[in-house]
């Protein structure tokens, strides 16, 4: 089975919930712009490091497992997971900032 990566699964609307999410979520719970510009940064790789995940997974379900179980319940549901590992990923660097005692240019 050939796999193609669709315009509507590039994840690009992926992509841009979890950059607006990141902006609301720095905008909300960071008072340092530079912690906020870095949040609404890191969702980029990592909306992308995720979706190519998402990719390999349905690669590797067709190759091994079965074609027709790919394009049915787990890629609508791996959509959701991987969004959802996403949207962790920004919470758990937003944590490891916060171990950054000072800003930039504080002592």
């Amino acid at each position: 089975m050939s796999l193609e990566v669709a315009e509507a699964c590039s994840g690009i609307r992926s992509l841009m919930s979890l950059c607006t999410l990141a902006v609301f979520y720095g905008y909300f719970l960071e008072k340092s712009n530079w912690k906020r510009v870095a949040l609404v940064v890191a969702s980029v790789p990592i909306a992308i490091i995720a979706n190519a995940f998402r990719i390999l997974g349905t690669g590797l379900c067709v190759q091994y497992w079965n074609p027709d179980k790919a394009v049915g319940f787990f890629h609508e549901f791996s959509g959701w997971v991987i969004f959802l590992v996403s949207l962790s990923s920004l919470f758990v660097m937003h944590r490891a900032m916060g171990l950054v005692k000072g800003g930039a240019g504080k002592p």
